[in-house]
């Protein structure tokens, strides 16, 4: 389920098929997060290639990436390559502000303890470790996952 739109794995064409067929492969499903992909299939591809983004765009992911890691370390040079890209300061200020809003609410939910929902206990283990970067899932007992503790 979505709010956009996708495209159903039966009409699925092309890179679309492909990122599908990947998908089936490793969860045995494709699952809903992918069919959210199915507009841009090449920004789930499983590699560092970025040349799909424009400069703008590989600009700001950048940036966001300075911000969301630690942002003190940002100087003047690195606002300046994004106005290079084009962005004026509100610009330069709303991705610093997105990326800034994003590690905050990751952070506040740790900082309190929220729980993951159950659905995350479903997906592979090694992914899921992944996922939970601060927290492992399994130190939290309360965590019930179809009758079974994670």
């Amino acid at each position: 389920m979505s709010y956009i739109e996708t495209v159903s794995p039966e009409d699925a064409a092309s890179d679309v098929r492909a990122m599908y067929e990947r998908q089936q492969r490793h969860w045995g499903y494709v699952p809903n997060y992918a069919k959210s992909f199915s507009h841009r299939p090449e920004a789930i591809a499983a590699n560092e290639d970025l040349t799909y983004l424009s400069d703008a765009e590989r600009e700001m992911l950048r940036f966001s990436r300075l911000v969301a890691r630690d942002a003190a370390p940002i100087t003047a040079v690195d606002v300046q390559r994004l106005r290079d890209c084009g962005l004026d300061d509100a610009a330069v200020f709303d991705v610093a502000a997105t990326a800034a809003g994003r590690t905050f609410f990751t952070k506040i939910l740790d900082a309190v303890g929220s729980m993951p929902d159950a659905s995350l206990g479903r997906i592979d283990p090694d992914l899921r470790t992944a996922l939970t970067v601060g927290h492992p899932v399994s130190t939290h007992p309360e965590l019930v996952i179809d009758g079974l503790s994670d």
